[in-house]
C-alpha cells in the first residue's frame, strides 16, 4: 500500500490575498485618476487666467500708443468684442483733473499739473469653467507736450 504526503510548503496565494491586494490597487489608481482630472481642471483654469491677462497687457499697450486725443479716450465707456475664452474688453475713460481728489498727494485738488491726464480701467471679462469672470487694471494715459 503506498501512502501519498501532502507538503505544507505551498509557495502561491491565496484567493483572498490576491482580491485584497487587487482592492487596494484599485484604491491607489483611483486616486491618481482623481489627481489626473484635478490638474487638468487646474491647467484649464490658468489657461483662462493667461488668456485674460494677455489681452488686459495687449490692449493697454495698444491704448497707450494712440494719440491722446483720438476719439478712442473720449469720456465714457468704451467696449469690444473678444475671442473665445476673452468675452468683451472694456475701458472706462475719466479725466484726472476733474475727479475732485487730490491725485498727486500733495494736498490740493484739481491742480494744473494733474491737467492732460485720463484715468483709464481697463476690464477684461473671460469664461472660466463655465462660468464668467473679470479682471481689472487701471492706468493713467498722458497729453505729451
Amino acid at each position: 500500500m503506498s501512502v501519498i504526503m501532502l507538503s505544507s510548503d505551498d509557495n502561491g496565494f491565496t484567493l483572498i490575498e490576491v482580491l485584497i491586494a487587487m482592492v487596494v490597487l484599485s484604491i491607489g489608481i483611483f486616486a491618481l485618476f482623481s489627481m489626473q482630472a484635478n490638474s487638468v481642471q487646474g491647467n484649464a483654469n490658468a489657461s483662462a487666467i493667461s488668456e485674460a491677462s494677455n489681452a488686459s497687457c495687449e490692449k493697454i499697450e495698444e491704448l497707450l500708443g494712440i494719440d491722446f486725443d483720438d476719439t478712442i479716450f473720449d469720456l465714457g465707456d468704451h467696449s469690444e468684442a473678444g475671442l473665445f475664452p476673452i468675452n468683451n474688453i472694456s475701458w472706462s475713460v475719466t479725466d484726472w483733473d476733474s475727479d475732485s481728489v487730490d491725485n498727486d498727494g500733495d494736498g490740493k485738488t484739481d491742480e494744473f499739473d494733474e491737467r492732460g491726464v485720463k484715468s483709464i480701467l481697463l476690464t477684461v471679462q473671460y469664461t472660466d469653467m463655465g462660468r464668467t469672470k473679470s479682471t481689472s487694471i487701471q492706468f493713467l494715459k498722458t497729453e505729451i507736450l
